[in-house]
């Protein structure tokens, strides 16, 4: 591959990343301007931390979820284990279903130091 500068650089494979475009007019009310938090970027997740120590303030009910077409579910399984961990009294446990918050249903396993 040539930069634009002549710096010619070798490689044995190329992946050109364009990014993701995100849909918000997909669902009423989904993204960060409607009713719903997102760590996509920074700054968006910058807001979601802040609701999120809001949230420990006085908690209560909490969805955490995906929307048909949602291909990344690790930081939804990620944000569920933690909550779970936040508020669910430490036992000896070796492993721990999770009801998984994919578009299509499905078991999430997460296995926990006993």
């Amino acid at each position: 591959m040539a930069l634009a500068d002549g710096t010619v650089l070798d490689y044995d494979f190329l992946v050109i990343a364009t990014g993701a475009k995100l849909a918000w007019d997909a669902v009423p009310g989904l993204g960060p301007k409607g009713y719903s938090h997102s760590i996509f970027t920074p700054p968006d997740a910058e807001k979601t931390y802040e609701a999120y120590k809001k949230f420990l303030e006085n908690p209560g009910p909490v969805v955490i979820g995906a929307v048909p077409g949602a291909s990344c579910m690790g930081a939804a399984t990620n944000t569920s284990l933690t909550l779970t961990i936040r508020f669910v009294k430490p036992v000896n446990v070796t492993r721990l279903a999770l009801p998984g918050s994919r578009p299509n249903p499905s078991w999430a396993t997460l296995a926990l130091a006993a």
